[in-house]
């Protein structure tokens, strides 16, 4: 039998935070496309006796009062437990605190935004100065004020050699949100606030190429064992390379191809399959071969490729609902095994939502995908030298043109 026990630190007033085990019907929610997490929770709306024996009344809580969440399962009962014995799952503050009354109760819920959610409301002188990597990111936080917050000590460095060196600059916008979500677009670097409260900072190549700060934590589920529940999502759409021949003289000349790549994908099978992506092997590769006989431009042949793989890498995710634990995180990667479809198959974490609740629900549901090409912006997938691009892996002999044009593997054919 398992035991679930939680603790919260809750700021009453400028010098006062309690602990409290009060909170019951706990909601959290961290996604890879947000900066940070959201939390809702329910409180006691009456006087409330505290631990050590003194009163406390939750009706006074004010908009931005600190929170922190703390949880963990127990394979029997702990007894008595402090924070320092559970897992932190949220760090943040009270966003917004709603009440609704009946005959038979009060609802009083609590909704909060993980700290790096003030982003929406610090703004930030624009810059001129000449910065690169990790370092823009902890001047950024400097000049939003939030620099206390987050020091360089709570900053996950997951950038790769290229962006640790790429000068970062901004302009226009004033917002810290704004700025961030410009870095994601136009540098591809994405920022996200773990509810341990430290800020990880990565880039799309590091799933391929981890640094020694990145390394990632790995999961193993089996159906049967620790898995609830599976939703696939869409059965038919698992490609990973598309390759588009293009241009008038397709019969005569079937030379001219565009060919995109989900590499995640391609490491991930890899690994899964115990496999070497340095030898060109077709059990990798699930492509989709797409005629274009109105296209002459490369780059827009490319586009086609890279977009038509991007909708399918879209539909490349599952959701498995386990057992909780508070030590999930955004980016950490999961080994699973379904018996059927998946057999010690890597997929990466994007999305994480745990619940604590009093009519017994205590489970954790994790979306994960074996591309991150969902994640990224559009024009980074687009991009003739994107992340897509598969020439490196031609101009080094890997794969050839005669590969990508043999129909004999091909996951079907588009005629346009």
């Amino acid at each position: 039998m398992s035991f679930i026990k939680q603790l919260m630190d809750i700021q009453i007033n400028t010098t006062t935070t309690i602990t409290t085990e009060q909170a019951f019907d706990i909601n959290y929610t961290f996604d890879e496309d947000e900066l940070c997490g959201t939390l809702t929770f329910g409180l006691p709306y009456d006087n409330v006796v505290s631990a050590d024996g003194s009163i406390v009344n939750y009706k006074n809580l004010q908009r931005y009062a600190k929170v922190w969440g703390y949880a963990k399962m127990f394979d029997s009962s702990p007894g008595i437990v402090e924070t320092k014995d559970l897992t932190k799952y949220f760090t943040g503050y009270i966003n917004k605190i709603t009440l609704t009354k009946t005959k038979e109760a009060y609802t009083y819920t609590i909704e909060c935004f993980g700290t790096l959610g003030m982003a929406n409301e610090r703004s930030v002188a624009e810059w001129n100065e000449t910065v690169s990597g990790i370092s823009a990111i902890n001047l950024l936080f400097e000049r939003a004020g939030l620099n206390d917050e987050f020091p360089p000590s709570s900053i996950i460095n997951g950038l790769v050699v290229d962006g640790q060196q790429m000068v970062i600059n901004w302009s226009g916008e004033k917002l810290l949100k704004d700025i961030l979500i410009k870095l994601k677009e136009d540098y591809g670097i994405k920022v996200h606030q773990q509810g341990d409260g430290k800020v990880r900072v990565w880039d799309p190549i590091i799933y391929v190429n981890p640094t020694e700060d990145s390394k990632k934590t790995v999961w193993s589920f089996t159906l049967g064992d620790n898995i609830f529940k599976i939703d696939y999502g869409d059965l038919t759409r698992s490609i990973n390379m598309v390759t588009v021949i293009f241009g008038t003289g397709l019969v005569n000349n079937p030379h001219n191809t565009a060919t995109a790549v989900d590499f995640t994908n391609l490491q991930l099978k890899a690994a899964s399959a115990g496999k070497n992506t340095t030898i060109f092997d077709r059990s990798l590769y699930s492509n989709k071969i797409v005629y274009r006989r109105d296209l002459t431009d490369p780059s827009e042949a490319y586009r086609v490729a890279a977009n038509t793989l991007l909708d399918y890498s879209k539909s490349q995710v599952i959701e498995i609902k386990v057992p909780f634990n508070a030590e999930y995180k955004i980016t950490d990667f999961i080994l699973l095994n379904d018996g059927e479809r998946y057999q010690n198959t890597f997929m990466q974490i994007w999305h994480v939502a745990s619940s604590i609740s009093k009519d017994g629900d205590v489970s954790t549901t994790l979306k994960c995908s074996s591309s991150v090409l969902g994640t990224q912006p559009v024009k980074f997938v687009e991009n003739y030298q994107g992340i897509t691009d598969i020439r490196p892996l031609q101009d080094s002999g890997l794969i050839t043109s005669a590969d990508l044009q043999d129909k004999t593997w091909e996951g079907g054919i588009i005629i346009t």
